[in-house]
């Protein structure tokens, strides 16, 4: 791969105020792209801007809801109009919560669905004119190792990180004669501030010692294939699922 190969590119990575997102973010930024720093936390996505930058990069910030999508959308065809239209979209942005099939409200089936599933898919509507026009594109979906393997008191989240594999491998089929890629990658559990804030450390080596490798993922386990998914090396890769996940994805497929 050569030095930089993404200058010039412009990515908008959703929710990348910390943890996945920002490790994406200053990996895609480590090849040359500017990023736009998506997140509705305004402070978290200063504190990922001034990373990139502090380490070479270029970036902006979106500050929003990704599920709003009038407000997103308008920002992608404001970028368009002012000639630096988005060719990488990475759909990070996604919520979580642990409920049973008999405890999940529909208005928290609704919001899932809406940041996890509805959110991507119009995001990619909405970039994907201007990859056409300049015949290269990359889109990576965030899924999850879930979306094959299952997870008790979880299937509404498995059903929406279900959607974005399904949403990777139409696009591919649709989209490759246009010069853009589409693909998902499915992390496993990774040491991120939501894992830490949301299992003990117990809990957290318990499950790293399931891995093959004992460990847990790190968020540059993911942000690495992220990039690569996004590079030129990667060009003839598309409608995958691609699992960083130490081993313990081994079959799944």
């Amino acid at each position: 791969m050569t030095k930089n190969p993404l200058i010039g590119r412009h990515a908008l990575v959703t929710g990348a105020g910390n943890g996945l997102g920002r490790a994406e973010s200053l990996a895609l930024a480590g090849l040359g792209a500017h990023i736009v720093v998506q997140d509705i936390r305004g402070e978290f996505a200063d504190e990922s801007a001034r990373k990139i930058v502090d380490a070479g990069g270029s970036a902006e910030t979106l500050v929003c809801d990704v599920a709003d999508l009038n407000t997103v959308m308008a920002a992608i065809a404001g970028f368009e109009a002012a000639g630096r239209g988005l060719d990488i979209l990475i759909n990070n942005a996604g919520m979580g919560g642990g409920q049973g099939l008999e405890d999940v409200t529909r208005e928290h089936f609704d919001q899932m669905f809406a940041v996890n599933v509805r959110a991507p898919f119009f995001l990619a509507q909405a970039v994907v004119p201007g990859m056409k026009r300049r015949t290269w594109g990359r889109i990576v979906n965030i899924s999850s190792v879930v979306a094959v393997k299952g997870w008790p008191d979880n299937s509404h989240y498995v059903g929406t990180k279900a959607a974005v594999i399904g949403f990777s491998r139409a696009w591919a089929l649709e989209l490759a004669p246009h010069g853009i890629t589409a693909n998902s990658v499915c992390p496993t559990m990774t040491a991120t501030e939501m894992a830490t804030n949301s299992m003990t450390a117990a809990e957290l080596d318990a499950f790293a010692q399931t891995n093959p490798t004992k460990r847990l993922a790190i968020p540059d386990d993911i942000a690495n294939v992220v990039a690569f998914l996004c590079s030129p090396a990667s060009g003839f890769i598309t409608g995958q699922t691609i699992s960083p996940s130490g081993g313990s994805f081994v079959g799944a497929m």
